[in-house]
């Protein structure tokens, strides 16, 4: 378990987390291992996702945990309460295993993705090396209730692949999710691969933002794909009650995303960007030649208008690694 896609403070607890098993505590002053971290004895050495969400409506925590290796597929949902600890689990047959890194909410839902890269080589040598990527399969869409985690629903899709979720909204039993949305899993398989070892993406395809849009009462689900090229998607989100004649679906909605791409579809990512769904207005901040542009995170000081973009880099060029501060509004 290498436990090093994410960090998670939790509980006076740093963790250190990975979709592929457990979550491990850290000593947050040396940073040195402790040990795996156990929910309860009943979710000892169970799998523990790298994008827990925070639930803005009482600080509580929704995370999921993968195990391809379980019968068809299993996914785990778990509901922590801070101080208080696990509240629910449970766990949900997969129509097939497909690899599972991120999901998304709403207020009153869970949202899951099941692409078609199948836990079914078994001469993999890694975790990752153990999937395969299987279009003629599709991909199926889960929503689950918070409420009552036995209350799903899902839908088909057209084969594809998401590694990140970004702002999703629910009206009327419509649910509207953006997603960073892949052809196919050839980053995953090969293009990380190549990156780390030569700088370059030679034969994978880049992430373009696209929504997904599921009706639960017409049981109708459709994938829209914009040509915007994104990756790492965040999401500045407006309270639709306060301004009525905003666009947008349901009671809040997305002002804009922001994301990591890159400029050349072979090259690392190196390039900011601002898109606004409802507008189409897409804007792009493009770093220097060998500077890596790593994951953006908004910053919204409370009892204020300001709205500010933090973003880490690696530039290879000058041997350092530093952080660049935006203006939201205005990257």
């Amino acid at each position: 378990n290498t436990a090093n896609t994410a960090l998670l403070e939790w509980d006076n607890e740093l963790l250190a987390l990975w979709e592929g098993g457990s979550a491990y505590r850290l000593d947050p002053n040396s940073l040195s291992t402790k040990g795996v971290k156990t929910w309860s004895k009943e979710m000892q050495h169970m799998p523990f996702s790298a994008h827990p969400l925070i639930d803005p409506t009482d600080g509580s925590m929704w995370n999921f945990g993968f195990a391809p290796y379980a019968d068809k597929g299993m996914l785990f949902v778990y509901h922590i309460q801070p101080k208080a600890g696990i509240q629910k689990v449970k766990a949900i047959n997969l129509p097939f295993s497909g690899y599972m890194h991120d999901f998304t909410q709403t207020q009153g839902s869970l949202i899951f993705l099941v692409p078609p890269h199948h836990f079914a080589n078994n001469s993999g040598q890694t975790f990752i090396d153990k999937f395969l990527w299987q279009p003629e399969m599709g991909s199926r869409l889960l929503i689950v209730s918070k409420n009552d985690l036995n209350d799903q629903q899902w839908f088909e899709l057209p084969a594809g692949f998401v590694f990140h979720f970004g702002h999703a909204t629910e009206q009327n039993n419509e649910l509207r999710v953006n997603v960073s949305w892949y052809e196919d899993a050839s980053l995953l398989s090969q293009g990380m691969t190549e990156l780390m070892a030569t700088g370059q993406i030679e034969n994978s395809e880049h992430a373009v933002s696209a929504t997904i849009v599921a009706n639960r009462n017409t049981k109708t689900c459709e994938l829209l794909k914009t040509n915007v090229a994104m990756e790492f998607p965040g999401f500045d989100e407006i309270d639709l009650s306060a301004n009525s004649s905003i666009f947008g679906v349901g009671r809040k909605t997305v002002r804009a995303l922001f994301s990591s791409k890159s400029i050349s579809p072979r090259r690392h990512k190196n390039t900011l960007v601002s898109y606004k769904p409802q507008s189409g207005e897409h804007k792009e901040y493009v770093y220097d030649t060998g500077v890596f542009a790593e994951e953006p995170l908004l910053i919204k000081p409370k009892d204020t208008h300001d709205s500010w973009l933090v973003l880490t880099f690696l530039d290879v060029v000058n041997k350092q690694i530093g952080i660049t501060i935006f203006n939201a509004p205005h990257i």
